[in-house]
């Protein structure tokens, strides 16, 4: 937890996970480029797709708002998901985020991204101006000598090789800043309905 003026906070986020699957495909794509020192790679076992970075949320808005996302959860079906092709944000000219898509067959991950934010936004956190793209964050580029070899591999646009996965929950997440790495702790999962 973090403290400031207001009382004590929890960074936090809302994710789906992957599949091991799907995991080991992206970490196995970008093995080769690891080396690169250009860019902050993420940890195999962290990856996951974002739907909603809340930031320092007060500790006592969490259980309102798990209350609030559970709603979001009771409203929709499971749904299939695969891996698509990597990129960058915001341009290839000029790369800070290096990311893998992540596909539906009708846009299910846009809609639970939207709930979320609506969502969040009752609580004070700002929504998002932009549209959501769905996607897995791989590394974060840190300078950009020594990235020629990754934005080779990024500008192929070839989709990952992994089988599709059954996406049946979203995760509320407190993500603590290390040394390291960040560490993430599930404060709660949410089951969506089956099909």
């Amino acid at each position: 937890m973090s403290r400031n003026p207001r009382g004590e906070t929890v960074r936090a986020f809302v994710a789906v996970d992957l599949s091991a699957a799907a995991r080991a495909a992206v970490a196995a794509a970008f093995a080769p480029y690891r080396s690169v020192t250009a860019v902050g790679w993420v940890a195999a076992e962290n990856l996951h797709l974002t739907l909603k970075f809340l930031g320092e949320v007060a500790e006592k808005k969490i259980p309102h708002m798990e209350d609030s996302f559970a709603g979001v959860a009771n409203t929709l079906s499971m749904f299939s998901a695969r891996l698509g092709a990597p990129g960058v944000f915001p341009a290839l000219g000029r790369p800070r985020v290096i990311w893998v898509d992540v596909l539906t067959d009708e846009n299910e991950l846009q809609e639970l991204a939207r709930q979320i934010d609506a969502t969040a936004g009752r609580y004070g956190i700002r929504t998002e101006r932009l549209g959501f793209q769905a996607h897995v964050t791989v590394g974060r580029v840190r300078r950009s000598d020594g990235l020629t070899p990754v934005m080779r591999f990024v500008q192929t646009g070839e989709p990952l090789i992994a089988p599709a996965w059954s996406v049946s929950s979203f995760r509320l997440i407190r993500s603590d800043l290390t040394p390291t790495g960040a560490h993430y702790t599930t404060l709660r999962r949410f089951d969506l309905r089956p099909r």
